[in-house]
């Protein structure tokens, strides 16, 4: 599905001329205006730059909100809701946040549900851009409920629009997802607005392009593209050359993958909507590197990562990073690719917490159950209101005396009968939603056990890159023990994680205590005249900052091991943390021999263990200190990482 060089110019000119031959009609009108009328045309001009030019829209709608008397007012909320949509635009999700709490200010203070449940919605959008996945949700299902409660199904095909996109993209649920889709789809039929229908196909396209059904997500995009050029809606479209170029290269089409994706990259940017420029700088990049211009690729790679630090977009700085970590593996830069990959993986990790799915599953779980209540309180008032009408008709047939016994009879029996399978619903539903919660709670768990040994494998797999290129000229057998270390220190944070049942943090104290008697055996130490002791506070560790410190600690006492002590000399190593206000100080201390005087060990560049030891020191945010004076003491300062 190509298109032609006419529709290319058409999407490139055309539609810029028209939006800003008709912002300079409106501007003539500026100068002769009242200022009621200015207000009118500031908002206009916004609305018409928004489409064309991001910085002069929003400089015009500062002047329109200075202009506005009174700061309680829907003239002051308006303008406040374009300015958090176009600094969202910009990639500014802090300052559009700033922008939509002053409207739900201005539309709780005038008691305005509509207004309240509109910021509700652009609130939530600007939270998926920050990856606060469980706070979009809930503002997305309180508009939801204001909007269905005024029957306005425009605003209301637009939130299942977006709850969609939130379930499909975000919280991988697209069962869910489409579930939201249809429910939108089926109120356009009714609405002769394309826009509605085209942003909903086109988010269909997206779900199915991420499950790869290449067909249905060509069909949806095709049909999506066909209503947005009757609209000129310059961003679905844009949207849309994006993912057809996507389907390309996931087909190995190279060439028109790249086509495709010139096209897009050259709207967004004439448009000035830098939101997803760095989405399009990484796809760039993936292109290139698939057709082997590496030097191209790194620079749109290095480009994302730049301009996803500017907009402080975490799940594009998420991608971004996973693709510099498998690019540099790629071509065997591994100590970059290691550095890469612990960025990745502390991005995601703070991105997707058993805390947070906890929390997304509570919201929409209250969500689903509000809804049922609703229903079923309207069959019950369906029955009562049937109840009635029939007593009245027992009432004019038979005597007052035996219809009213009759009723108090069928009213009592009634009552009974109700009360009685209320209780039992209750018991059964309480019931369900107990079964229910367990198998959310141990599926999450699940999930996060994956996601944690799926991580731990990478750094295992990058540092036994990092063993091997640094190990040319080491015996086979001292490189597998070097490996079977790291990995041991890895495997001691899963068994206790395991024995403790709670994946937030475990003991530094345990932990150091089962490091510590591995080496002792592992190494037969007692027979070396080696021995190990700890001095260590009792304190949980965040299991992020834990996995970096145990191979820091795995390094230190292994090299102490090795080289710090004669064949004749009783060595002992000590090991001691304690706590400051700042947070955890790690000692580690031999008594052996010390390095050679003038001999700078953190300027070494040949050995890989010092290597690790600054970069995994610099990954908790640590600082370390080496001294030798009657033995060799490594001092390791380190935020605990509870938070």
């Amino acid at each position: 599905m190509k298109l032609s060089l006419f529709i290319c110019l058409f999407l490139f000119f055309f539609i810029p001329l028209t939006s800003i031959s008709q912002a300079d009609s409106l501007e003539l009108q500026l100068p002769k205006a009242s200022q009621a009328e200015k207000i009118g045309l500031y908002k206009k001009l916004t609305i018409k730059y928004s489409e064309i030019k991001l910085e002069k829209a929003f400089d015009y709608a500062r002047q329109g909100l200075a202009l506005v008397n009174d700061s309680i007012s829907k003239d002051a909320g308006f303008f406040y809701l374009l300015l958090g949509k176009i600094a969202n635009e910009q990639g500014n999700p802090q300052q559009a946040l700033r922008y939509y709490n002053k409207t739900l200010e201005v539309a709780q203070a005038l008691n305005y549900e509509l207004g309240i449940a509109k910021s509700f919605q652009n609130i939530g959008v600007t939270h998926i851009r920050m990856g606060h996945y469980e706070k979009a949700l809930k503002h997305y299902l309180d508009a939801l409920n204001i909007y269905q409660k005024h029957n306005k199904n425009e605003l209301v095909i637009g939130i299942l629009n977006n709850l969609g996109t939130l379930h499909s993209c975000h919280l991988k649920n697209n069962q869910k997802a489409k579930t939201y889709f249809e429910q939108a789809l089926d109120l356009t039929k009714n609405n002769d607005d394309h826009n509605f229908k085209s942003y909903i196909l086109t988010n269909i396209g997206e779900m199915y392009l991420r499950q790869e059904a290449y067909e249905k997500a060509t069909a949806s995009f095709s049909e999506a593209l066909s209503l947005a050029k009757k609209e000129n809606n310059i961003q679905v479209i844009v949207n849309i050359l994006k993912n057809l170029s996507a389907i390309h290269l996931a087909k190995e089409e190279y060439p028109p993958a790249l086509q495709y994706a010139q096209e897009s990259l050259e709207i967004r940017e004439k448009a000035g909507f830098s939101l997803k420029i760095a989405l399009e700088y990484l796809h760039h990049g993936n292109i290139y590197e698939k057709l082997g211009n590496n030097t191209t690729a790194l620079h749109y790679y290095l480009k994302a990562q730049e301009t996803a630090l500017k907009i402080h977009s975490t799940p594009q700085l998420v991608k971004t990073y996973e693709a510099l970590h498998r690019f540099f593996k790629k071509t065997k830069q591994f100590e970059k690719g290691y550095h890469y990959l612990c960025l990745y993986t502390r991005y995601k990790d703070s991105l997707f917490t058993t805390e947070k799915s906890k929390q997304l599953q509570q919201i929409q779980t209250k969500f689903d159950v509000e809804n049922k209540q609703k229903e079923v309180q309207l069959l019950t008032n369906s029955l009562q209101i049937k109840e009635l009408q029939n007593q009245q008709q027992q009432t004019a047939v038979t005597t007052l005396i035996i219809g009213l016994l009759a009723s108090v009879f069928i009213l009592s029996t009634a009552i009974f009968a109700y009360i009685h399978k209320r209780k039992i619903s209750k018991a059964l539903e309480e019931k369900n939603k107990k079964i229910a919660t367990t198998l959310q709670e141990r599926e999450i768990l699940l999930k996060e056990v994956h996601h944690r040994v799926k991580n731990n494998l990478q750094i295992v797999a990058s540092l036994i890159n990092l063993q091997h290129e640094f190990g040319n000229k080491t015996p086979p057998q001292e490189v597998l023990q070097k490996v079977q270390d790291k990995i041991e220190a890895m495997v001691i944070i899963h068994e206790n994680l395991y024995k403790k049942g709670d994946l937030s943090s475990i003991s530094f104290k345990t932990y150091i205590e089962r490091l510590s008697s591995y080496f002792k055996t592992s190494y037969a130490l007692s027979e070396q005249g080696i021995s190990i002791t700890t001095d260590v506070v009792d304190t949980p560790i965040n299991i992020d900052t834990l996995v970096p410190c145990g191979l820091i600690l795995n390094e230190i006492i292994s090299n102490s091991i090795k080289h710090a002590f004669p064949p004749t000399h009783n060595g002992a190593i000590m090991i001691k943390a304690s706590l400051s206000d700042q947070g955890c100080t790690l000692a580690i201390k031999d008594n052996g021999i010390g390095f050679p005087k003038d001999f700078d060990p953190t300027k070494h560049k040949d050995s890989l263990g010092m290597q690790l030891i600054k970069g995994l020191s610099k990954q908790i945010k640590g600082t370390l200190s080496i001294t030798s004076d009657k033995g060799t003491t490594y001092t390791l300062s380190f935020p605990l990482g509870l938070e």
